[in-house]
């Protein structure tokens, strides 16, 4: 029953999309919400998948957007312990879905109404800071991109590695997310599968291009006059690690170098816990 009222309401969102009467659902938008929300924690996976199928459609429907926009990032913290489902095409699935509801714009703020949702996501707390809710019950945080770069799953892997892409590149407000991902890309970039890393190795050079277009200033005199840091500890001869084929542009060195300090101590805090 649960299974077929999922089906319903996605049929219903179609066919309004179809005959572009969308506008009659919005006065029972709010409890289609509710009741999608409810069916993510389902314990029989296929309703777990056709809820994840009903929010897709409502993240693609620009009438929509604006109250997609509010409950965003409550539908993306009711996905997070299907991350953690024993079915890799759950977790290959929610991953899809969570991307959707990260990108829906925030007009007003240039930025994207579900990224405040990514520091949920890798379990962030800040240091010396505690939530009201910590006082009264006990709290854990989750890093789920640091399981699912360990999944089993080549598909769920794959699908980390696409949302990371986007997440790092194609977003508006991509800087303010940079320091937190870029690590799990890197760690991405030595997975077994090829296909894997080769997404990571394009998704850091296009990291690279961003970078060069927004410091063109500071960079075009040594790229035009090619005139790049060199080190004489550095073995040219020697062939360099998988996945690369030859040394990463300067503009890369140069996003490495700027981001790479931003982490490198709390990995390093994290070597020693």
């Amino acid at each position: 029953i649960r299974l077929k009222l999922c089906q319903l309401i996605l049929t219903l969102i179609t066919r309004c999309k179809s005959l572009d009467t969308l506008t009659l659902l919005q006065p029972y938008f709010t409890e289609i919400i509710i009741f999608i929300q409810i069916q993510l924690r389902d314990s029989y996976p296929d309703v777990r998948i056709k809820a994840c199928e009903v929010i897709n459609q409502l993240c693609h429907i620009s009438e929509y957007e604006l109250g997609m926009k509010y409950y965003c990032v409550a539908l993306i913290r009711a996905l997070l312990p299907s991350l953690r489902h024993r079915h890799a095409k759950i977790r290959a699935f929610t991953i899809s879905t969570i991307l959707n509801c990260i990108i829906i714009p925030d007009r007003d703020k240039y930025r994207c109404a579900g990224g405040e949702a990514i520091v949920d996501i890798i379990g962030f707390q800040e240091e010396n800071v505690l939530s009201v809710s910590s006082f009264y019950q006990s709290t854990v945080t989750i890093n789920y991109l640091a399981e699912l770069i360990n999944d089993n799953s080549s598909t769920v892997r794959e699908k980390l590695v696409q949302m990371i892409d986007v997440l790092l590149c194609d977003i508006p407000d991509r800087l303010d997310h940079t320091t937190r991902l870029l690590p799990y890309l890197l760690d991405l970039l030595t997975d077994d599968i090829a296909s894997i890393s080769q997404i990571a190795m394009k998704c850091l050079e296009k990291c690279g291009k961003l970078y060069e277009d927004e410091h063109k200033n500071e960079l075009i005199d040594k790229i035009q006059y090619n005139v790049l840091e060199a080190d004489s500890r550095i073995n040219t001869l020697k062939s360099f690690p998988y996945p690369f084929t030859n040394r990463p542009s300067y503009s890369i060195r140069c996003f490495m170098k700027g981001y790479s300090k931003r982490f490198i101590y709390a990995l390093i805090n994290e070597l020693t816990h």
